[in-house]
């Protein structure tokens, strides 16, 4: 009965991502040869601060394309938006966790160690 009690208090404690993460409708593409220009306009349109890159024959992912990468990779290079494909500035191979991992899991993912209540337990 403890075990089940515990696994039960687990479950409430650690919503899943799917859970925590709702999303008001699909997370915006945009292929590796996207320029930077367009994939801002798209961000922009949508009211989202990023995008999902992906290899346009296979659909895989390749990275992702953030407000953060505009400022630091794009703006402060000095590069120009219209002809810079988003391959060059994107975030390359992001860590991904899927939806029914929780959040405890996605945690103890990013930070590679385990995830402790307190020093004492």
């Amino acid at each position: 009965m403890n075990s089940l009690l515990a696994s039960l208090q687990e479950k409430v404690s650690s919503p899943d991502l799917a859970t925590v993460l709702q999303t008001s409708g699909p997370i915006p593409e945009v292929s590796v040869k996207t320029s930077v220009r367009d994939a801002v306009v798209l961000m922009k349109n949508l009211k989202t601060t990023g995008v999902l890159v992906l290899h346009p024959s296979t659909k895989d992912l390749a990275g992702i394309f953030t407000s953060k990468d505009v400022v630091l990779r794009v703006l402060a290079q000095g590069l120009d938006p219209a002809t810079t494909s988003i391959v060059r500035v994107m975030t390359p191979r992001p860590d991904t966790a899927c939806e029914t991992m929780t959040v405890k899991e996605a945690l103890r993912q990013m930070h590679g160690k385990p995830l402790h209540r307190n020093h004492l337990s």
